[in-house]
């Protein structure tokens, strides 16, 4: 039961970017998500969302990230324990909300296309 909350914990941190992008993309001109993941909210809510998931409150695991370009925004991080093959979440800019694999969720990057596998 502990597991389940702790993934609840990390998927509700993450939810909680998504607004906070909306916010960060209608107040700049013009409209940019470019600093998304280095807004102090967004870094708060990847820090407790990494935390939850059992990892040290950092973005240093594989699964824990947020890539942003100018037009586009992903985050992820490590679930506590595994639900079926997703062994994180993800959320981007596009609305997605989704158990990914640790390895999808590594291959995010502002290179390819900046959205939840």
């Amino acid at each position: 039961a502990r597991s389940k909350g702790a993934n609840a914990s990390v998927k509700a941190n993450l939810s909680n970017i998504r607004p906070q992008a909306e916010i960060i993309y209608g107040n700049v001109t013009p409209n940019s998500y470019a600093t998304v993941c280095a807004d102090g909210t967004v870094v708060a809510a990847l820090t407790a969302a990494d935390s939850a998931g059992g990892g040290t409150g950092s973005a240093s695991a594989a699964a824990n990230k947020c890539i942003n370009t100018s037009s586009a925004w992903a985050a992820s991080a490590g679930l506590r324990t595994a639900e079926g093959t997703s062994t994180a979440w993800c959320v981007d800019y596009t609305g997605k909300s989704e158990g990914v694999t640790t390895a999808q969720a590594a291959a995010i990057s502002a290179t390819g296309p900046v959205v939840c596998p």
